[in-house]
């Protein structure tokens, strides 16, 4: 029985306009509940509480942020390698002249490295991001003010859920990668 593998490209469901929206929604939402939080329980209980986080988001936010950075261009690379198959070339190709079915044009084959561009502005936000948070905790974060407090929180929020949209199209791309390297095994069986 022959085993064959359909290549499926991997399409990312989160523009940047959708990821622009989720960092700023989850900042704003973030901020009006620590600013409620600290009322309903009292400035007093919520400086205590934030002076007993703000080492640890200030360490975690430097090492993500550091980590991402050193990591950026191996990811980059990576991911560049997918796009750059001659599989996933031919069925990028395939799946856009469906969809443009009158012409077959260079700006179809240059499309196969919007996803790539896009990860790496979405990369680079993420670490600028995670290192603004940390610097805001550092700085901002000691103040005794809810306002301040509450603006350090949400950037903490707000740089998870940035954070969680880089670590979703990193591994719809993993997973894109992982269907090449089976589809290129098989075709190296075929030819044994």
């Amino acid at each position: 029985m022959e085993e064959s593998i359909e290549l499926e490209i991997v399409k990312v469901n989160l523009s940047k306009k959708r990821i622009i929206l989720y960092v700023l929604c989850s900042f704003a939402l973030s901020f009006l509940y620590f600013v409620v939080i600290s009322d309903c329980y009292g400035s007093a209980w919520f400086f205590a509480v934030y002076d007993k986080l703000r080492a640890s988001l200030f360490t975690g936010y430097l090492t993500v942020g550091s980590f991402l950075l050193s990591l950026k261009s191996m990811i980059l690379q990576k991911v560049y390698e997918i796009y750059d198959d001659e599989v996933y070339t031919k069925q990028f190709v395939k799946e856009q002249s469906k969809e443009q079915t009158d012409k077959y044009t260079v700006e179809i084959v240059n499309n196969i490295y919007i996803p790539l561009v896009n990860l790496n502005q979405l990369l680079l936000n993420g670490i600028a991001l995670s290192l603004f948070t940390s610097i805001c905790q550092l700085t901002l974060g000691m103040f005794n003010n809810k306002y301040l407090l509450s603006l350090c929180l949400a950037f903490a929020i707000a740089t998870l859920v940035c954070l969680y949209c880089v670590w979703y199209i990193v591994k719809c791309n993993m997973k894109q990668w992982l269907v090449l390297i089976k589809i290129k095994k098989l075709k190296k069986k075929k030819s044994d």
